[in-house]
């Protein structure tokens, strides 16, 4: 699981990255702005598998102790991103979220394995 959580951490930073480009340069707005959709979106399929992965390996939803609920917590803020993608106008909206996605996750990758 820490592997795809890796990668979507990754993707997760590269996107907040591209979208403060797309916030900051007017030049390459529109172009930044379509690399940070991808990435977020390739970002919250590798999170996804990760989710899922985790899942059968533990034999129930991985949200039982804090270092499964950050990335939980982190997949949903991004999927609530994805979901408001198309509605918003532009603002630091994708800056935010990213950021705390990306902080979440991270978190997560940090904390170490629950001993039982």
């Amino acid at each position: 699981m820490s592997v795809l959580l890796l990668v979507a951490l990754l993707l997760y930073l590269i996107s907040s990255f591209h979208a403060i480009l797309s916030l900051v340069s007017a030049q390459i707005e529109k172009r930044a702005e379509q690399w940070s959709r991808v990435l977020v979106a390739l970002g919250f399929v590798a999170h996804t598998v990760a989710i899922l992965l985790e899942w059968h390996n533990i034999g129930h939803f991985p949200v039982i102790n804090f270092k499964e609920v950050l990335s939980f917590t982190a997949w949903a803020i991004v999927a609530y991103y994805l979901f408001l993608l198309p509605r918003r106008k532009k603002n630091v909206f994708p800056i935010f979220m990213l950021s705390c996605s990306f902080a979440l996750t991270m978190l997560s990758l940090l904390l170490p394995e629950p001993r039982l």
